[in-house]
């Protein structure tokens, strides 16, 4: 039996938990600030436009499935 299905059975401690991952956010607060603040002076742009200007603006790369899964929230 391998260990990662005997750890299950017996309930011990998990292999893979994602809440301890630490990976860096995509967008960070001022991130997120930057895309509502876009959003709200030109309402009527598509996705990738927006995307485009929030990588102008911003230090980081970030895709448009970010900026979607953001402006969902």
């Amino acid at each position: 039996m391998s260990r990662v299905y005997q750890e299950h059975i017996d309930g011990g401690q998990k292999t893979s938990d994602r809440v301890n991952c630490k990976g860096q956010l995509a967008l960070t607060v001022r991130g997120e600030r930057q895309l509502r603040s876009i959003v709200r002076s030109q309402r009527s742009q598509a996705l990738d436009q927006i995307t485009t200007q929030l990588i102008d603006d911003a230090s980081r790369t970030v895709s448009k499935w970010t900026v979607q899964r953001s402006l969902h929230r």
